[in-house]
């Protein structure tokens, strides 16, 4: 499109000299803007920092969470939006010391100022009406190839629609709104519209647009500076370029226009969405958070240069190394309306699950307590050794003459101790033999001794046989009935006519009555 307007132009100046255009109808043959978007500037660096305290904790307890976010603004140029309007009208001389020159001098010395980052450049050009227009761009060679292509060879002087075209531009969507808007007029001031610039003038006043009116004497009757200074801002925003000279007046522009701003954070959204493996306290948000299921979530108004710090505590549900947070950002706008983002780093917490040997001591107290059943189930066994002690207690047997050992079927241990009455009768048999018979069966393995003792003392040729009838009683705990089995047989010899002396010493049963 930029070609084909250069082009239009060069056709117009081939064609003039047949066919005098009228003043009318040409701007209307300008084509209508495509709207282009300004790339936005990098946005206001920030820090952003997220731990959680304690690191190391036991399942159950909770941790708190800090988050902070600080801006690093720092002071700023405040870009540029400017629209050259370039009278190039026959009377206006491109001749090496002519207006126009000075003119494009002061043009270039603006262009080489600007940052194509921040700052953006368009231009319209006029004689008999408007013949170059150039949106705002960053493409300031484009810019710059047609400035010092400008030649005055086109007579008139009508300025209104190129003027007028440079006002809706910075209106426009070409320009953003943080750029500061600026056009700047170069003309001898030999319009032949000046009310209409002067009303166009007034217009960019209420748009807030400042006007700087350069002025060149031209060749041709009819120069004002008046007129040009009439179309600027104010007394200081015109020049003279016959006394400045072009370069110097186009850098007082730019360092007149150009201020450091201050850029600082307007607004801020800071938004956490905590992970499923822990769970939020409520109300231990600080400032108070906004809680949606899992997301937390705060809105800030402007942000000082120390930061904001955000806290909120948080308990874990399950054991391991887990992180407090699936995402945590910010999303926030500087004073030039540019918009940032930054992500927070997701601190882990270490929870410690109890061992199982501590969950299970409660449960261990029965298993001690089986112990006092293992001691019951023993005590049987044990108390049968009191019992079989009696078996292996025997009396001693003194020296006697005749020993009879009986043992009672009983197994319990008697207590009581009788003792029978024995009663001998001497009866003189000759040559008689004395064989008592005592049985005894051993069932049981308590054991009683009988000890009957007798003395003889032969005193004549005859044999005596003391029978000896021991009656003794035994009353076991159970129904055995005990026999006794004599363990010696005695049979003493005789002798011719002994004299015997009959001794009778006490016949002793001891009955030991066992308990089973």
């Amino acid at each position: 499109m930029r070609v084909g307007l250069v082009a239009c132009t060069l056709m117009v100046v081939g064609l003039i000299t047949l066919v005098l255009l009228p003043d009318t109808g040409y701007a209307q043959q300008v084509p209508t803007p495509t709207p282009t978007s300004i790339p936005l500037s990098t946005p206001c660096p920030v820090d952003v920092d997220k731990w959680a305290n304690p690191v190391n904790l036991v399942l159950g307890d909770t941790a708190q969470v800090q988050m902070v976010f600080r801006p690093r603004c720092q002071p700023v140029t405040e870009p540029l939006a400017i629209m050259l309007v370039i009278d190039h009208s026959t009377s206006f001389d491109d001749s090496p010391s002519g207006p126009l020159t000075k003119a494009k001098a002061a043009a270039n010395a603006i262009i080489n100022r600007l940052n194509a980052s921040i700052d953006r450049l368009g231009i319209t050009s006029f004689s008999l009406g408007t013949q170059n227009f150039e949106h705002l761009s960053a493409e300031f060679d484009l810019t710059r190839t047609i400035v010092n292509g400008l030649r005055s060879d086109i007579p008139g002087s009508r300025g209104g629609d190129a003027f007028g075209l440079a006002v809706e531009e910075l209106k426009g969507p070409n320009r953003d709104v943080r750029q500061r808007p600026i056009i700047v007029v170069m003309s001898d001031g030999g319009f032949d519209d000046p009310g209409a610039m002067s009303t166009i003038a007034g217009q960019a006043r209420l748009a807030g647009i400042e006007v700087y009116g350069l002025y060149a004497a031209g060749i041709a009757v009819g120069n004002s500076s008046t007129n040009v200074a009439g179309l600027a801002t104010a007394p200081d925003y015109f020049m003279n370029l016959d006394t400045m000279g072009g370069a110097p007046a186009g850098n007082m522009i730019i360092d007149r226009s150009r201020r450091t701003l201050t850029r600082s954070i307007r607004s801020a959204t800071i938004q956490d969405t905590l992970s499923s493996l822990v769970q939020f306290v409520p109300g231990s948000g600080t400032p108070p958070a906004q809680v949606n299921g899992s997301v937390l979530r705060w809105d800030t108004g402007p942000v000082a240069t120390n930061g904001i710090t955000l806290t909120y505590s948080v308990r874990p549900l399950v054991g391991g190394l887990i992180p407090v947070s699936d995402q945590a950002s910010v999303t926030y706008t500087d004073n030039f309306t540019i918009t940032g983002q930054a992500i927070f780093p997701v601190p882990l917490l270490n929870v410690i699950t109890p061992t199982p040997t501590q969950t299970l001591t409660p449960t261990q107290t029965p298993t001690r307590t089986l112990t006092p059943t293992v001691t019951r189930t023993s005590t049987p066994t044990q108390t049968l050794t009191p019992t079989l002690t009696p078996t292996v207690t025997r009396t001693p047997t003194p020296t006697s003459t005749v020993t009879m050992t009986w043992t009672p079927t009983a197994t319990s241990t008697p207590t009581s101790t009788r003792t029978p009455t024995a009663t001998y009768t001497p009866t003189p048999t000759p040559t008689q033999t004395l064989t008592p018979t005592l049985t005894a069966t051993r069932t049981a393995t308590a054991t009683a001794t009988h000890t009957p003792t007798a003395t003889f003392t032969p005193t004549s040729t005859r044999t005596h046989t003391p029978t000896h009838t021991p009656t003794a009683t035994v009353t076991p705990t159970d129904t055995a009935t005990p026999t006794l089995t004599p363990t010696h047989t005695i049979t003493p010899s005789p002798s011719p006519t002994p004299i015997i002396h009959w001794v009778f010493l006490p016949y002793v049963v001891t009955t030991n009555n066992f308990s089973r």
